[in-house]
């Protein structure tokens, strides 16, 4: 994960985009006149997944309009099939396009887009036998999180500057044990490469005010050891035990678990609060 913050932070100064974190091994192919593809989702592995990509076009602009075709094939393999793509507007200026794509078998991909004046813009992605965050409709391991009860102790297990010590005063363990369904944020919003970590924070502490009675909202930092640090000192931070533990690629990730302790949904990234309220919404009225 380290590799992949500091590959970002270049890319970032290079494209002025805050985009959500990608793997090191997802890159872009670059043809003459065409836009630059970038993939910024990770984990990506047999059945369902969310595929997230902006494109730049060649004067380092972003685009967000409709496109006209989009496909994505094994590379080993002549047929493509299209994809349906929508673009996710998340605050100003910033956004993803979304996928919603079944994958049926391991390997590399191509993903290719055409957009309404035929420009073009390609890259690859990986995908695993198994995904390396906890799969929706299982148990996930039992994470150990840190618990805090006025803002003294919030400040040593958290980088939100304006925490909501709602989110730290119970534990995984205790949440997934006390009959409610639960949402755990990971984010840093100190030390956030994406800088979305923030912004999406503040809408699960918006969120939780609503449903504070129905559902625990959980906040857990990325790093361990975060405090007094800066970006520059993303080598020779630890990741904290429960990111270790549930194989957490990039930041930030969200993760929505019912009230037996399943993962009903999981989230790569920022997406916009709208669409994380009607989770909340859909987890508390099924719980």
């Amino acid at each position: 994960m380290k590799c992949n913050l500091i590959y970002l932070i270049l890319l970032f100064s290079l494209s002025s985009l805050l985009i959500n974190c990608s793997n090191s091994s997802q890159n872009t192919i670059p043809t003459k006149d065409s836009l630059s593809v970038l993939i910024i989702s990770s984990d990506h592995s047999i059945g369902q997944n969310r595929l997230g990509f902006v494109i730049i076009d060649n004067d380092g602009i972003s685009i967000n309009n409709n496109l006209k075709e989009v496909s994505i094939k094994n590379i080993n393999s002549e047929t493509k099939e299209l994809i349906n793509t929508k673009y996710e507007k998340w605050f100003t200026g910033r956004g993803v396009y979304r996928s919603n794509i079944e994958l049926s078998e391991p390997g590399g991909y191509e993903l290719k887009i055409t957009t309404e004046f035929d420009l073009t813009g390609t890259a690859l992605f990986e995908v695993k036998e198994n995904s390396s965050t906890p799969n929706i409709g299982t148990k996930p391991q039992i994470i150990k999180t840190k618990t805090a009860f006025n803002n003294e102790e919030v400040s040593q297990i958290s980088s939100d500057p304006n925490p909501d010590l709602s989110l730290y005063d119970i534990s995984y363990e205790q949440s997934i044990n006390n009959g409610l369904p639960t949402v755990v944020i990971f984010s840093t919003p100190s030390l956030c490469v994406s800088g979305t970590c923030g912004p999406l924070l503040d809408y699960v502490k918006e969120i939780s005010e609503m449903y504070k009675q129905d559902c625990d909202f959980i906040h857990v930092e990325i790093f361990e050891d975060f405090f007094n640090k800066n970006l520059d000192d993303l080598e020779s931070l630890t990741l904290s035990s429960p990111v270790e533990a549930w194989g957490l690629p990039t930041e930030p990730w969200i993760f929505l678990i019912d009230k037996n302790g399943f993962l009903m949904n999981k989230y790569e990234g920022f997406i916009p609060k709208d669409q994380l309220l009607n989770e909340v919404i859909f987890l508390v009225s099924n719980n």
